[in-house]
């Protein structure tokens, strides 16, 4: 208990989450009704990693709490979708809620959009436990995904695009030469033959090879990236063209 309650003794977070808040209460549901935007950003060097953590947890509890029970309140605007967008995503994720939440999250109209480190650093901030971070994954159907040496990634991409029929063709080809001397002929002298020949071969070859593998991944230049998605009714993968947007 003290160490979940000891890093809200810092002065900031004592009045951010005090019954008698200076700013008074904040409103989540202006994000539904008025399209409201909350930026919360607690830098861990102010408040310590255990006091951001915290901190980030209890906001998004609340944030999911208030989208599950946008359905039951018909007095709340039911249309407007709502993002969550979330940078380090790994930092505040739990085996608990967000499992529960996103996969219930359309029918709330909310979009999740997230981005980590790799699938390795999700596995971790979740005790290691894969299943839940396939779980939690599984939700998220569009992926954009950078140049990484993550073995966890690639194994994820390699599993989700799977392999395809590779034709292989192999060509040869050989040519040789001889040449004979006998013994004396007709009118002494000795008699040569030469004989020579040539041969071509082709082959081909049926193989089944990764649709994107850990090679064509390090080829990626930072101004690539692999989307793994849905458009429409298709399933779309394909590397696309990036350029960084600075605001």
């Amino acid at each position: 208990m003290n160490a979940v309650l000891s890093p809200f003794a810092h002065p900031d977070m004592v009045d951010a989450f005090s019954i008698e808040s200076e700013p008074g209460e904040a409103d989540m549901t202006d994000l539904v009704n008025d399209g409201a935007v909350f930026l919360v950003n607690l830098p861990m060097t102010k408040y310590g990693r255990e006091g951001a953590r915290f901190a980030y947890l209890l906001v998004k509890l609340r944030f999911m709490n208030m989208m599950r029970e946008r359905r039951t309140r018909q007095d709340w605007n039911q249309d407007r979708p709502v993002a969550f967008v979330c940078d380090e995503y790994q930092a505040i994720v739990d085996p608990i809620s967000d499992t529960d939440f996103w996969d219930k999250s359309r029918s709330t109209r909310t979009i999740g959009i997230v981005s980590m480190q790799g699938v390795a650093s999700l596995v971790h901030a979740l005790g290691n436990n894969r299943s839940v971070a396939e779980a939690i994954l599984q939700n998220f159907r569009q992926r954009i995904i950078f140049r990484t040496e993550d073995e966890a990634t690639l194994r994820h991409i390699r599993d989700v695009l799977g392999q395809v029929d590779v034709h292989v063709t192999s060509t040869g080809y050989s040519a040789s030469e001889s040449e004979t001397i006998s013994g004396a002929g007709a009118f002494g002298g000795k008699q040569m033959s030469l004989s020579a020949s040539e041969s071509e071969s082709e082959n081909t070859s049926i193989q089944r090879q990764d649709l994107f593998g850990a090679n064509d991944m390090r080829s990626l230049s930072a101004d690539y990236c692999l989307f793994v998605g849905n458009v429409g009714d298709r399933a779309v993968d394909e590397v696309l063209t990036v350029k960084p947007l600075y605001v």
